[in-house]
């Protein structure tokens, strides 16, 4: 059979679409036509027959561009089949060295290299092999757009938030100039988790509709399911976890996850176990967890981590905390060993919060001082804002990161916070909507450092004038509580301090208000602070 030229594959091969890689390549010889079909089969999930098939491949010439090919096909079946990539360091290494025009014309190969780096959780090996393509290409070669997309999400997990939004938005417009539906909706994922970590609700909605909306338009596989799970964590992120887990569960195949490749299937049990947790659901997230111990974690140190993760997830649940720190830290030091930053920042909160628990004062607030200050300096807001929050359940802050100055709306916004009102009353007082006003909410609590409304009196330095006539309404033990809320302190932060139950401090709370006759935290601080 006369071989297909290799520009016939170009497009299905990146848009994902095995059904035209299949016809194209079927009965064919020709070692780069058995390369492509053997594409075919990881983008359908089916890693075993694309392992085989590259394994089987005619000889080559070594150091031709079907070597490259059929070697990285078999490398990334491997990759995500979970199981040992000794070579890929060694063949990554080659290709790095490669001078443009040998990049240029094993360009597809390179994109598996590279593709081959995310999935066994080699980050490093992922951005330096796909960031060399997009260097290398013009904006007129389609290949751009898979290394683009490569490389963005390689950043994005080593925490490098910027650099992953530029280069993702700079690759979206490639995606739509070159009709590569999947691998846009690909870019529109990692675009939504960076908008989660930043706290851009308006952005991460705007990408995930889009990658609901259009993933019917694109040929089923890996590409459009890793769409969905970066979508998925996007919205975990951002506290949806049962619309997260629905996602998921509809791009992942299933709740055996079949449409994903191992590290994929780690996080998106994570996710699954996270979101069960959140309801209550224990026995939920045991079954999760039970099936996530069964991925095979190879040679993947990050899949490892999200193993542990797991684990410590289910042990805080079962009121193991101090078991669940330790696998917190476990999990940190593999994530941070393979660069990936992001997923140890997120690990080392979990140990904080764990220790918190654990009546470990002191350990927790080093490492929530540490996450918080990695994840600030990463621009990741949600994770800053969840050390602040354990921090201050506490009494404490972390320092050495300067705090962002309030707009004069922002302090205007304060003020009425302060004075106990409401998003709806403040909306109608300065004639704007009830979101433009929870965006202003945020932003003084970030610039801040402060968890709540309840606490912005302490954050703004107005707790020095504190109404005599109002703290002699409530008792001690309420005056008590009354003063740890003013600091910030949630219900289990006071509950720790006080050394009482969480529903003996929300009843106490409760009186608080009913004596004040105020119906929030933040009124009630108002009131006691003189506003």
């Amino acid at each position: 059979m006369i071989a297909m030229s290799p520009d016939a594959f170009t497009h299905p091969l990146l848009a994902g679409d095995s059904a035209t890689v299949r016809r194209l390549a079927s009965g064919s010889t020709d070692p780069r036509s058995v390369a492509a079909l053997a594409f075919a089969h990881i983008l359908d999930s089916d890693f075993d027959a694309a392992i085989a098939i590259a394994t089987s491949a005619p000889p080559v010439a070594e150091g031709s561009i079907a070597a490259l090919e059929i070697n990285a096909v078999r490398i990334l079946g491997n990759a995500m089949a979970g199981t040992s990539q000794a070579d890929l360091g060694e063949l990554s290494d080659r290709v790095a060295a490669s001078g443009p025009l040998r990049l240029q014309e094993g360009a597809w190969a390179v994109c598996m290299v590279g593709e081959a780096g995310m999935s066994t959780g080699r980050l490093d090996v992922a951005e330096r092999v796909a960031l060399r393509l997009v260097e290398v290409l013009p904006p007129e070669d389609p290949h751009r757009v898979f290394a683009g997309q490569t490389a963005a999400r390689a950043l994005l997990f080593q925490g490098r938030l910027p650099a992953a939004a530029e280069l993702a938005t700079q690759t979206l417009p490639l995606a739509s100039r070159h009709d590569l539906v999947a691998l846009r909706l690909v870019l529109r994922g990692t675009l939504a988790y960076i908008a989660a970590l930043r706290e851009d609700r308006d952005a991460l909605r705007e990408c995930v509709d889009e990658v609901e909306s259009f993933a019917g338009a694109c040929p089923p596989g890996y590409l459009v399911s890793g769409a969905f799970v970066l979508s998925a964590y996007a919205l975990a992120a951002a506290g949806q976890g049962v619309r997260a887990s629905e996602l998921l569960l509809a791009g992942a195949g299933g709740p055996e996850l079949t449409a994903l490749q191992n590290l994929d299937r780690a996080y998106g049990y994570e996710l699954l176990v996270t979101a069960a947790l959140t309801t209550s659901d224990l026995a939920a997230a045991r079954a999760w967890a039970d099936r996530a111990a069964t991925v095979p974690t190879g040679s993947s140190e990050m899949t490892a981590a999200a193993l542990h993760r797991i684990t410590a997830r289910i042990a805080v649940a079962e009121g193991d905390h101090r078991t669940s720190a330790a696998l917190a830290e476990i999990a940190a030091e593999l994530a941070h060993g393979t660069s990936g930053h992001l997923d140890a920042t997120r690990a080392r909160l979990m140990a904080g919060s764990a220790l918190l628990h654990d009546s470990d004062p002191a350990g927790a607030q080093a490492r929530l001082r540490d996450a918080g200050v990695d994840a600030t300096q990463m621009g990741a807001a949600s994770l800053s804002m969840l050390a602040r929050r354990d921090l201050r359940s506490i009494g404490l802050r972390f320092t050495g990161v300067a705090q962002e100055p309030m707009s004069r709306r922002e302090r205007e916004v304060a003020e009425f916070v302060l004075a106990g009102s409401t998003n709806a009353q403040i909306a109608r007082a300065l004639g704007v909507s009830e979101r433009t006003v929870h965006s202003h909410v945020s932003g003084v609590l970030r610039a801040l450092g402060v968890p709540s409304r309840a606490a912005l009196a302490t954050g703004l330095g107005m707790d020095e004038a504190p109404s005599a006539d109002s703290w002699a309404l409530l008792t001690p033990r309420q005056q008590d509580v009354a003063r740890l809320v003013s600091r910030g302190y949630t219900n289990d932060g006071i509950a720790r301090e006080l050394r009482v139950s969480a529903k003996t401090v929300e009843k106490h709370l409760g009186d608080c208000y009913r004596r004040l006759e105020v119906d929030s935290r933040a009124a009630m601080t108002a009131r006691l602070n003189g506003r």
